[in-house]
């Protein structure tokens, strides 16, 4: 139930910044990121959804958490750019801990569109510059995610197209 709301909030805060950052949230930006960032390393059992190949709720409020992240590296960079150095080490270790199963293709291509919006910002590219940062990545985060699931090669022969459309929306 807890969660239920958390995801909520998540959603409800993403659309309410879309257009600009609300008053209150840019008052209030310490505790709403605050919750984010434990949201983002919070780990439970009872929570892990009963089929690995569909997301569970934490799962989905941790890829509502990177969306907003995302939003707010892109929107609004100045309100923004102290959280950036807390979030970038939360997204990396999160992704680092995921792995193939289905409950994370949700979760993977946000936090990945989340850093891809950090490295772009002129300001935030010494995270990224070096060799070390980009060898990580690749060998930690990209090859992992990678590999075909049988679940994958299944949905590939039994209906190409559609798992080609799939992939190509990040689903």
């Amino acid at each position: 139930q807890i969660f239920m709301c958390l995801h909520q909030i998540a959603e409800i805060f993403h659309s309410l910044s879309a257009q600009d950052i609300p008053e209150y949230f840019q008052d209030n930006l310490n505790v709403f990121m605050d919750l984010f960032i434990n949201v983002l390393s919070y780990q439970n059992e009872l929570l892990k959804p009963h089929d690995e190949d569909e997301p569970g709720l934490l799962e989905k409020t941790k890829a509502s958490i990177c969306e907003i992240a995302r939003l707010y590296t892109d929107k609004y960079e100045e309100e923004f750019q102290d959280w950036v150095k807390k979030f970038v080490p939360t997204v990396w270790k999160l992704l680092i801990q995921t792995n193939e199963k289905g409950r994370y293709d949700e979760l993977v291509p946000k936090a990945i569109r989340f850093l891809t919006s950090v490295v772009e910002k002129k300001w935030h590219k010494d995270k990224f510059g070096n060799e070390k940062s980009i060898k990580d990545f690749a060998e930690k985060v990209i090859i992992p995610q990678l590999k075909l699931r049988p679940s994958d090669l299944e949905d590939f022969e039994l209906n190409g197209l559609e798992y080609v459309r799939r992939d190509m929306e990040g689903s």
